[in-house]
């Protein structure tokens, strides 16, 4: 288990223990800190973030996400999370090592032992254990095809056409294996425009380690 002691923070706000920031802020929120909190209350990506900057453990400067819940299950805003990283500057970092940030769920005690890993939801962004029919021109007569010779996600696609090389070559009616390559092809273009040609973000954010602290009595 790692540990660190959490630093005294330098509020903007006589008589606050922490740092505010509003929906526009940038890298500089992190001059002050290290906790920070938003003015909105409707702000949709975390409830508040730790910055450690001189961490003692990792020699590097991480960050620490808090997301409170009292639920069992809590889908995290993927888009949004995204949005935090890059505006403090750090999404390229994050990139490069995904365990320079921490995703931490406050829970209540009782909800503790049953939480489990959380999923991000990241519209437009998609994995390769992301369904087939999120590819396009894939529809439903086309996905149930392909489930019945086990064929449910992309990534199981992209394997099967790997090994069946052949184009006329039909899975249904309508349904051939060049039309399924270039829909694949199609949607592999349009994912590496949304990533800019560098890992996948879904990838990048699942890789995060995510930490459950129940708290109450």
């Amino acid at each position: 288990m790692q540990t660190f002691v959490c630093a005294e923070s330098t509020p903007q706000v006589a008589g606050k223990a922490w740092c505010y920031f509003d929906d526009n802020f940038s890298a500089s929120v992190l001059s002050s800190g290290p906790y920070h909190v938003p003015t909105s209350k409707r702000f949709a990506s975390v409830d508040s973030f730790y910055y450690e900057e001189t961490p003692h453990v990792s020699g590097q400067a991480s960050l620490c996400l808090f997301q409170m819940t009292v639920a069992k299950t809590h889908p995290v805003n993927g888009a949004g999370l995204v949005n935090v990283l890059s505006r403090l500057g750090l999404l390229g970092d994050v990139r490069e090592n995904p365990k320079r940030v921490a995703l931490i769920f406050s829970v209540p005690l009782k909800v503790e032992q049953e939480f489990t890993r959380q999923t991000f939801v990241l519209d437009g962004i998609l994995g390769d254990a992301d369904s087939v029919r999120k590819v396009h021109n894939i529809g439903a007569v086309a996905e149930n095809a392909l489930k019945a010779i086990k064929v449910r996600t992309i990534g199981e696609l992209r394997t099967y056409l790997q090994g069946n090389q052949s184009n006329k070559e039909r899975v249904a009616k309508g349904l051939t294996f060049g039309k399924l390559r270039r829909s694949l092809s199609e949607h592999d273009e349009e994912q590496k425009k949304l990533n800019q040609g560098e890992a996948s973000l879904k990838d990048v954010l699942e890789a995060i380690p995510q930490f459950v602290w129940g708290v109450g009595t």
